[in-house]
């Protein structure tokens, strides 16, 4: 069988049997479980793959009520746009009803859980998860202190959404044709390329933010400098004097330059890294073995009220929330 997938992993492939099918999906994407809901329904999983430079483009259809739990991805990202159908969708703690008025984008780093009705239809957009932080690190100049994590749902309809959608229904219908101009090489890292920026760009991240001040004013070196230092030293007890040393100017100057670049001060994105890095320790701790004051005073918060106050207000739930989350559908 696996020299089978070999040559249907670009191309089509339709089954209704079960366990062929969860060997084709999980060679495809990742090992996953996939069960049919309800008794006496056909399968009729229909499947076409194209990979294209660094991305791969899925045209996905399952022809019976299906529950499908891949877990974390890990290596790779993918935004599934609804065709036709419904479905329900867990990304973490979100849960979405989509539809073909909402997409949803799925990150590594997030457990994932998705129910389908019969006859729902996706486009797909996968992307490996190094092609892709890597080209992020590229447009903000440095690594990433954090991994890059998308918000999940996706309002198809929304004006900075939409440029992006048409461009992945296009490429993805004229991929199909042997002729298309895609497929020349010159043309096809090109767009690669402008695809990963519109990507980045639509839809909101972590890094969005810095992302988009970073093409609309680019920062000074000593800007950079200061982040880069505040990155490196985030578990640290540094000050803004530790910062404007760091970057070789003045105090006044940090803040000023944090103001008209980064719209904030040296203090509070200090303040959002931190956050970050406790979100990201919360969710892959056990709840009974871990004490969210002990994971603030470890991150350099030493007044818990203000700091669950400045945790609901970046993330939308208190630290206890997100640590308890529900991991399987209720």
């Amino acid at each position: 069988m696996k020299n089978n997938l070999k040559q249907k992993n670009e191309g089509i492939f339709t089954s209704s049997d079960l366990d062929e099918s969860r060997f084709y999906l999980s060679h495809l994407f990742k090992p996953h479980e996939l069960n049919i809901l309800g008794k006496e329904q056909l399968l009729d999983v229909k499947v076409a793959n194209t990979d294209f430079d660094k991305l791969s483009f899925i045209n996905m259809r399952h022809g019976a009520n299906v529950e499908i739990y891949p877990g974390k991805l890990e290596n790779f990202f993918l935004l599934q746009v609804p065709v036709s159908g419904t479905g329900e969708v867990r990304i973490d703690s979100t849960k979405i009803d989509c539809s073909p008025e909402v997409a949803y984008m799925m990150s590594p780093t997030f457990d994932v859980e998705m129910k389908f009705l019969k006859n729902c239809e996706h486009v797909i957009l996968k992307i490996e998860r190094n092609n892709l932080e890597s080209f992020l690190e590229r447009q903000l100049q440095r690594t990433l202190n954090v991994p890059l994590e998308f918000q999940p749902a996706v309002y198809i309809r929304e004006g900075k959404n939409q440029e992006l959608m048409s461009m992945i229904t296009y490429i993805s219908q004229q991929l199909s044709s042997p002729q298309s101009t895609l497929h020349h090489s010159m043309i096809r890292d090109q767009v690669t390329s402008l695809l990963m920026s519109t990507l980045l760009i639509s839809l909101d991240h972590n890094y969005h933010t810095e992302l988009t001040q970073e093409v609309s004013a680019p920062k000074p070196f000593y800007v950079k400098k200061a982040q880069e230092y505040i990155h490196d030293h985030a578990m640290d007890p540094i000050t803004p004097e530790d910062i404007a040393q760091a970057a070789c100017i003045s105090l006044r100057s940090v803040f000023a330059g944090f103001k008209t670049y980064l719209n904030t001060t040296p203090m509070a994105y200090l303040k959002d890294i931190r956050l970050q890095l406790v979100h990201n320790d919360l969710k892959s701790r056990d709840p009974s073995e871990t004490s969210v004051t002990d994971l603030a005073l470890k991150y350099g918060f030493t007044h818990f009220g203000n700091f669950a106050a400045g945790y609901r207000e970046r993330f939308g739930e208190l630290p206890n929330e997100t640590l308890k989350k529900i991991t399987i559908f209720s």
